[in-house]
């Protein structure tokens, strides 16, 4: 495969690298495509989206897209960014002044953009019967192709004009707002908050089976206080309109006046109250939409990755892995259910475009096989974490990553075996992963307690120097 990869496939990628990077090609779109029709912006976006089609995996489009990403709309010359606007120089002005405006400000330019775009298109659909429908699912598939490059471009510059320039045309064009934000919460709530999303991707009878658990380890969590760090990360939150932001506000405890600060924190009745709803708006709305949730969600969860991997003072690599790891759970689960609702559609008669069925059978693929990746990553950190924690005489710990060791071997053979419980053995290691991160803090707080400077009683203090040093470097282990 390596030899492969290296005398054929390495070598078509660069040459398709060239030849998306080339002149000839950028003259075709910049003088074959009138401006400003949107028949013309159609097929523009169209034809854009065939030219990079099955191949934004590899490195050498990946950094053409990204490039393009990093660009300006204004640029003619830029297929990727032109494409989202329609090649309109009317809708890239207006796209390109947001670029100028914190984002503080952006949230009410973004709907008056929004409203004026929806404008434009009722009239353009009364001039070209059925236009509207074709720009929607034509932006739908480039979104699937160009989704990662997008994420990778926002995620790393989010301050810059090129990255508002990119929120502000998804929004525009999908006619759905969000505003960016701080969202505050420990690292369990923040798990937990993964942890919760996973939860809603089950079936409804799997998702019954495991509440008692989840919240028996909810509690568990809250025992130690609130000595827990608290982590603050932005995040792209869906909007909704005025009465339901304000109903569901109503339904948080707090203080008069200071509704919104306690709704950007993740407790648990918020994240049920607030979160949770515009999740299922975002994951399990209009097919053809299900693009900017999936963009958004996953520039979302590498922020809040960012911000955990500062906060965690131990085994920071370590966090991040299985951190990555439970995000690639969630994004098998929420792939999983996008593969059976557009299978659903065939089954009562739909008759789905070939784009559509393609994007049906690639998430098939990633919701089957995602649980295995995320079972094999488990499965070897908690094995050596488990044999560590018995090398060192911590039983409890050892118990807790043996059985999350199993789980993650669980998961490699029910992905491999179609079997249903696939996504409730997702969601259960995230919450054993959870179980550990607490019982984990403890140790530190047993140690500060027990050794020599602690607060115990001198009887309850470790009595010889052997024991403190153990106990200290399980901490660590």
């Amino acid at each position: 495969m390596k030899s492969e990869q290296a005398s054929t496939l390495v070598p078509l990628s660069q040459d398709h690298q060239a030849w998306l990077s080339s002149s000839a090609l950028l003259n075709v779109f910049e003088s074959d495509y009138e401006p400003g029709s949107w028949r013309c912006g159609l097929n523009y976006t169209n034809t854009f989206t065939r030219c990079i089609e099955g191949s934004a995996d590899r490195k050498e489009t990946i950094d053409v897209l990204v490039k393009w990403a990093q660009g300006s709309v204004s640029d003619t010359r830029n297929p990727l960014l032109r494409a989202f606007v329609l090649n309109s120089p009317v809708l890239a002005e207006k796209v390109k002044e947001a670029s100028s405006y914190p984002y503080m400000e952006l949230r009410e330019f973004v709907a008056k953009l929004i409203e004026s775009y929806s404008k434009i298109e009722q009239v353009e659909d009364s001039k070209d019967k059925g236009i509207k429908v074709a720009v929607a699912k034509s932006l739908a598939r480039l979104l699937h192709e160009t989704g990662g490059p997008v994420v990778q471009a926002v995620s790393t510059g989010v301050e810059t004009a090129a990255a508002k320039t990119l929120y502000v045309t998804l929004c525009m064009r999908t006619k759905q707002l969000f505003e960016f934000k701080a969202v505050y919460g420990s690292v369990n709530q923040w798990v937990n908050y993964v942890a919760r999303q996973m939860q809603e991707m089950m079936p409804g009878r799997q998702k019954i089976s495991v509440q008692d658990l989840k919240k028996q380890l909810q509690d568990k969590a809250t025992v130690g206080g609130s000595a827990e760090p608290e982590i603050k990360a932005k995040q792209f939150v869906l909007v909704e309109s005025p009465a339901t932001e304000a109903a569901a506000l109503a339904n948080v405890k707090a203080k008069p006046g200071f509704e919104k600060l306690a709704g950007a924190t993740l407790t648990s009745e918020v994240v049920e109250t607030i979160y949770m709803p515009k999740f299922r708006l975002m994951t399990k709305g209009e097919p053809g939409f299900a693009g900017i949730g999936a963009i958004f969600g996953a520039i979302n969860l590498r922020f809040a990755r960012e911000e955990l991997k500062k906060a965690n003072r131990f085994n920071q690599t370590e966090a991040g892995i299985k951190f990555d790891n439970a995000v690639g759970g969630l994004v098998a689960g929420v792939a999983q259910y996008g593969s059976s609702a557009l299978e659903q559609m065939e089954k009562a008669g739909v008759k789905l475009s070939e784009s559509l069925a393609k994007v049906g059978r690639f998430l098939a693929i990633v919701g089957r096989f995602g649980g295995a990746i995320v079972g094999l990553v488990s499965a070897a950190i908690d094995a050596y974490h488990a044999y560590d924690e018995l090398e060192h005489g911590n039983i409890l710990m050892f118990a807790l990553y043996t059985t999350s060791a199993l789980i993650g071997g669980a998961l490699v053979v029910a992905a491999f075996l179609g079997s249903v419980l696939t996504l409730p053995l997702l969601l259960l290691a995230a919450l054993i992963g959870v179980l550990i991160n607490y019982f984990k803090s403890r140790e530190v707080d047993d140690w500060l307690e027990q050794c020599y400077f602690g607060i115990k009683e001198t009887s309850e203090r470790f009595e010889r120097l052997e024991e403190d040093r153990k106990a200290f470097t399980a901490i660590f282990s």
